[in-house]
């Protein structure tokens, strides 16, 4: 149909008053729907379709008319759209005329029936199956799968059966928890027809952490701590006390040196008022030896203590060279050290 009688369609299809939605329209609707319905069909005349089918859809969004789908149905299939144009001519057939319809809306209702079959043979088709590798019966990830279709979600119950889309390429990806992911392209020619099945398999286990050698697993699991590590336990345990005793030594000389300092002051006869510079020099320096060589002790005998207890406790624990049984024997015993509790199991 030529581009001037198109425009005549189009402002007949605009200011059909006796259609049921023109009641709905306001006047600066349904003007600016004629006024983009006939660039939409100067942009037809030229070839541009992209700008062509967005005219008529934003047209078609304002006023609701026969003339408007069939020029945007017409661009949709200058541009591929096969799926689009197909719905569009089909909503123009089941819908038929409105009341007092144009002799031009009529005729391009019938140019819509012929030209639907035409449409249809050149929509592309796909069948999207997705298998999961291993499942169990009722697994929970198979209610969880999500299929999308170039980035559009399918919905699972659409799986198995054709769906038709447009000519080109196309991804589709399907998801589910505690699976990887699996994902397809292909492109299809106009009326060609492809099955994608996508298989979902279980995804790996990331290891566990490795526990340190000859750590225990604990009071209740049994294992043993392995022997072999007795060495290295005895070791520090050794070094532990080793600083014990010589922390106990340098707060035993430094406390000598303190209750020395301490017995100078007491004795100084600026301990009891004024005395003389010389005297008062003296009786300061010994307060100050006084006052750091009991902290020094006292840190000292600090350390002595805690390092005193930790080796203590490392030598009672450390696992004995006979801790593994040898291959043939009857038994075995050996201490264990787990979070927060320490003991002995034994095997016999």
């Amino acid at each position: 149909m030529k581009a001037k009688l198109w425009r005549t369609a189009v402002a007949m299809a605009c200011v059909c008053a006796s259609a049921p939605a023109a009641h709905a329209q306001s006047q600066a609707d349904k003007a600016q729907a004629r006024e983009l319905g006939e660039r939409g069909y100067s942009a037809l005349d030229r070839g541009d379709w992209t700008a062509a089918q967005d005219l008529f859809r934003r047209a078609e969004a304002l006023y609701h008319a026969p003339t408007l789908l069939f020029g945007l149905a017409h661009a949709e299939v200058r541009l591929g759209h096969f799926v689009e144009a197909t719905e569009h001519y089909q909503r123009m057939i089941l819908e038929g005329p409105p009341p007092g319809a144009s002799a031009v809306m009529r005729k391009a209702i019938e140019e819509a029936k012929r030209a639907i079959e035409g449409v249809k043979k050149r929509r592309a088709r796909i069948t999207v199956t997705v298998r999961f590798e291993g499942a169990r019966p009722r697994d929970p990830a198979t209610d969880a799968l999500s299929v999308t279709l170039d980035d559009a979600k399918l919905a699972n119950d659409a799986l198995g059966s054709e769906r038709h889309v447009n000519p080109g390429s196309h991804r589709i990806e399907a998801r589910a928890p505690g699976y990887t992911d699996a994902i397809q392209s292909v492109s299809l020619a106009e009326g060609e027809h492809t099955a994608v099945a996508l298989t979902l398999e279980p995804a790996p286990v990331p290891p566990a952490s490795p526990t340190p050698h000859g750590a225990s697993l604990g009071r209740n699991s049994g294992a043993v701590v392995d022997a072999s590590q007795g060495s290295a336990g005895r070791t520090l345990a050794y070094v532990a006390l080793g600083v014990s005793g010589a922390a106990l030594a340098t707060s035993a000389i430094f406390g000598v040196v303190a209750l020395r300092a301490k017995g100078s002051v007491s004795d100084s006869p600026c301990a009891a008022g004024p005395c003389e510079d010389g005297a008062l020099d003296a009786y300061r320096d010994d307060r100050a030896r006084y006052y750091t060589a009991g902290a020094v002790s006292t840190a000292g005998f600090a350390v002595f203590a805690a390092a005193g207890i930790a080796g203590g406790v490392l030598l009672l624990t450390a696992p004995s060279a006979t801790a593994r049984p040898a291959m043939g024997t009857t038994g075995s015993i050996a201490p264990y050290v787990g979070a927060g509790n320490a003991g002995v199991v034994g095997r016999f």
